[in-house]
């Protein structure tokens, strides 16, 4: 019982940080010319912080190569179920716990008409 406390506590400040990090709104609004600002919104979702320096081999992002392969899928399939433009979306963190896990897993919603 003390563990799964212990977790509950321990995901709502999960959920905090990530929300204090992203911000209050109920959605996100960027242009689709505006793949940098996506990539950026969708890397820290699902990457954290980059922890390299930007640089022309990370095509300034701070993410390294498997990194950017999984940004760029996400940000292409956003921009594929988005109908509007700028697109809007939103991005909330999951924190299950299983066997003493609790990976946080970035969840995206995509406004459609």
């Amino acid at each position: 019982m003390e563990e799964e406390k212990d977790w509950h506590i321990s995901a709502q400040e999960i959920q905090q940080k990530f929300h204090e990090s992203l911000g209050s709104r109920p959605f996100d609004e960027i242009e689709k010319s505006n793949r940098f600002l996506l990539k950026k919104k969708v890397g820290f979702a699902l990457c954290g912080r980059p922890v390299e320096l930007p640089c022309l081999k990370n095509y300034n992002t701070g993410y390294n190569k498997e990194q950017l392969i999984l940004i760029k899928t996400v940000c292409n399939k956003i921009v594929e179920k988005s109908d509007y433009n700028p697109i809007r979306f939103a991005c909330t963190i999951l924190v299950p716990y299983h066997k003493g896990i609790q990976p946080g897993i970035p969840i995206f919603r995509i406004v459609t008409a």
